[in-house]
């Protein structure tokens, strides 16, 4: 049994690369990869390599790499290198497309690592001409960082293999969103996992049936080892939990190193919602007395109802729908505005006023921070 079980894997997972091979064989007509120059360190020390890279007061930074009219199609794979970065540091991806004025912009959900190999194929509006691609990073101020590569790279069966591999062994911070579902996969994955553990598993059971016909043939067996079939099944499906409970205790560990033994002002300004709530308690500070009212404009019904939640015991309202703010003529001097992008009202600050869809009214603005505001009627 366990000779058959054995010999049934290796020929399953011979016959996955050879799939693989033929699904992803490349064809890159002499097509070649188009790499960040990261040799701005003089010498020979390796931990000198690199392009170091510090983040602005603003905590932002950025690389470019020099493409312009490439087609999106020749280059499924996209490469990052790191190193020197810390833990908490944040990536996205922009790119501009000949013929749109608007960038596009990818955030992305898993943790930076040394090694990092995105399936750019499988991203929605990565498509017609590149003019432009950018990495960007975001962190602390200050923060310093070295990127040792940044490239694109053509099909081919080991780049695909790379990019599947680093997409089982990533993953991605827990969300207040996956308490109610939790995909396991990125929008770079190139693979999703049960679809590639069932194609395994039909490789390996093809193999078995290979391995069972030929012990027939040479009369060692007169009937297939169904025993040896049901392990074989086994061994896949404890292949695909793996790498689920892997990802899982992944993020169950950065989950308790970020809250394990913090109070509840410390666990919600390191959840999450750090800048929004580090905004509101800024504002609530401001605000007095403490019956005040309070109106949340914001057209995002989430951001709304999270605004209005950390504004508590405040006299907060908030409207889903509709309306984010009630006519002007109900609208009393000494009432607050909190605006939370994305929002219809409009506030010109020089001016002393603001206008919503039902008219304009003078405000003072109180605090101002990456696009919210805390306004007081006058």
């Amino acid at each position: 049994m366990l000779r058959t079980t054995l010999l049934s894997m290796l020929l399953g997972m011979a016959g996955l690369l050879l799939v693989l091979a033929v699904a992803f064989s490349s064809s890159d007509g002499g097509i070649a990869p188009i790499s960040l120059d990261t040799q701005d360190t003089p010498g020979d020390a390796s931990s000198a390599k690199g392009l170091q890279v510090t983040l602005n007061s603003r905590g932002i930074a950025a690389v470019s790499l020099p493409v312009t009219g490439l087609a999106a199609r020749d280059y499924p794979y996209l490469h990052i290198g790191l190193s020197d970065f810390s833990d908490k540091l944040r990536m996205a991806l922009a790119w501009e497309h000949s013929g749109e004025e608007t960038a596009q912009v990818l955030p992305m959900k898993a943790r930076p690592r040394e090694s990092l190999w995105i399936a750019t194929h499988e991203i929605d509006r990565w498509r017609l001409q590149l003019e432009g691609l950018r990495l960007v990073f975001f962190g602390a101020p200050g923060q310093t960082l070295r990127v040792q590569d940044f490239s694109l790279h053509p099909a081919g069966l080991g780049r695909q293999l790379h990019a599947m591999l680093d997409d089982l062994g990533s993953f991605v911070p827990w969300r207040p969103g996956n308490i109610n579902s939790h995909s396991a996969v990125t929008k770079t994955s190139p693979f999703y996992p049960a679809p590639l553990f069932a194609l395994l598993l039909a490789c390996c059971l093809s193999g078995f049936a290979l391995v069972s016909l030929l012990d027939y043939l040479r009369g060692k067996c007169a009937a297939p080892n169904w025993t040896a079939a049901g392990l074989v099944f086994l061994l896949c499906w404890v292949g695909l939990d793996a790498v689920w409970q892997y990802k899982l205790l992944r993020q169950l560990g950065e989950t308790r190193a970020d809250f394990a033994g913090k109070s509840r002002e410390e666990k919600l300004l390191a959840g999450p919602d750090a800048e929004l709530y580090a905004f509101v308690a800024r504002a609530r500070a401001l605000m007095s007395p403490a019956d005040a009212r309070v109106f949340v404009s914001s057209s995002d019904n989430y951001t709304g109802l999270r605004g209005a939640y950390y504004l508590y015991p405040f006299n907060a309202y908030w409207k889903k729908d509709g309306h984010e703010l009630p006519h002007p003529a109900f609208l009393r001097r000494g009432d607050y505005i909190m605006v939370l992008q994305p929002a219809s009202l409009r506030v010109a600050r020089r001016r002393g006023m603001a206008f919503s869809a039902d008219g304009s009214f003078p405000v003072e603005v109180l605090l101002a921070s990456q696009g919210r505001q805390l306004l007081r009627v006058l």
